[in-house]
């Protein structure tokens, strides 16, 4: 393999332990180089000299600066390269603040060194090393389904629990959903839904997920829907173990076909975590300019981990008679809009204020349809690509 072929990465890392673990993984990778590694950013940029790096991983512990101001002196350094921010315990507006600065994206730490491997390949279309033909025994392995927003108030919470209602509603299918917005969830009022255990009691200890434990800490839905709820009291939680979260929902594909993760819109660690965990990615959006605007930043932002391949569109009230066209959503963001939810907000509002479901036939609004053909969407596409994008040209202004 000639020079030219191969990735070659840099990496700053102050502790020496992840910095060997990942010397050797890349090692052990092929088409990867390591070619250069310090525990100081300025050092490191020392290091690469005049040589052509493609992807810079740095932690920002290594900063010796604000860690923005760092990304911008890697990127003036090295306009070319992809920034692979990671850090431990980062608050939300930092990270928001590392993407603003041009990071490519942020991987929160403790990583596994496959981790930051199928992350570097995501980012410049590398083709992953065939895996394994799995065991005839292994058991069955269910899907994760993340609905995000980057812009609250747009219907995220509607759109998580009627597609997981919609989903239970097809034979011999298990569906959890998983309340993710830590501090102020809304998924058991949506469903009507209470209970004095919660996602909580399943983040201390790798606790299998079976029967029992679904039975003792989840919270059933008429519809056969498992959730798993928010703690009732913001203050409850404390600090997130974004690596915790994502352990939780790995145990939980064992048990269920589909796991529905209703996320806050933060751009922080535990988002892009699960987002980057996620098998397909539903992203809300409404028929305004703000929205769109949202979106599209976000989707610039994290370049291929909401790529079109893993990344379905959804437009909440729309079409509208006096917001953007459904044509001009897609142009401006790039995609096609997977599924149109109408807006029916008199029936709607009466229905989240009765804690019913979207798709309960009592709740009576129009919106059943849509979800349904989200549902069989995305229970379709799961483990098949999706076509390519089209269209980039935008005909809304969302600078």
């Amino acid at each position: 393999m000639s020079d030219t072929d191969r990735i070659h990465i840099a990496l700053a890392e102050p502790d020496r332990k992840v910095a060997v673990a990942v010397a050797q993984a890349l090692a052990a990778e092929a088409g990867f180089e390591l070619i250069a590694s310090a525990a100081d950013a300025r050092a490191l940029l020392g290091a690469i000299g005049e040589r052509t790096v493609d992807v810079t991983v740095v932690d920002i512990a290594a900063a010796g600066l604000e860690p923005p101001s760092l990304i911008r002196e890697i990127l003036e350094h090295r306009p070319g390269t992809c920034v692979i921010a990671t850090g431990q315990g980062t608050p939300a507006g930092t990270v928001g603040r590392l993407i603003s600065a041009g990071a490519t994206t942020f991987l929160p730490k403790p990583y596994r060194t496959d981790e930051l491997i199928s992350t570097v390949r995501e980012l410049l279309g590398a083709p992953a090393r065939p895996a394994a033909a799995p065991p005839a025994t292994r058991a069955r392995r269910g899907s994760v389904i993340a609905v995000y927003s980057p812009k609250g108030g747009v219907g995220t919470t509607t759109v998580a629990t009627s597609l997981a209602v919609t989903l239970a509603a097809r034979s011999n299918t298990r569906v959890a959903i998983v309340d993710l917005d830590l501090q102020f969830g809304d998924v058991g009022v949506a469903l009507d839904l209470k209970s004095n255990s919660g996602i909580a009691d399943l983040l201390t200890g790798d606790v299998a997920i079976d029967d029992g434990i679904i039975a003792e800490v989840f919270a059933r839905h008429s519809s056969g829907v498992q959730a798993l709820l928010a703690p009732a009291d913001p203050t409850d939680m404390g600090s997130i173990d974004v690596a915790a979260v994502i352990r939780l929902l790995e145990r939980m594909r064992t048990s269920f076909d589909f796991i529905v993760l209703d996320l806050w819109s933060a751009l922080e660690e535990l988002a892009l975590a699960t987002l980057r965990a996620a098998d397909r990615v539903v992203l809300v959006t409404t028929p305004e300019v703000p929205s769109l605007r949202h979106l599209r930043r976000i989707m610039n932002a994290t370049g291929p981990l909401l790529g079109v391949d893993r990344t379905v569109i959804v437009a909440n009230r729309a079409p509208s008679k006096v917001g953007v066209s459904v044509a001009e959503m897609e142009r401006a963001l790039g995609m096609p809009v997977a599924a149109q939810v109408p807006s029916d907000g008199v029936a709607v509002t009466k229905a989240i204020n009765e804690g019913m479901s979207m798709m309960d036939p009592r709740a009576n609004v129009r919106v059943a349809r849509a979800f349904r053909d989200l549902a069989d969407t995305l229970a379709r596409d799961l483990g098949r690509k999706r076509e390519p994008a089209f269209g980039s040209a935008s005909a809304v202004s969302l600078s």
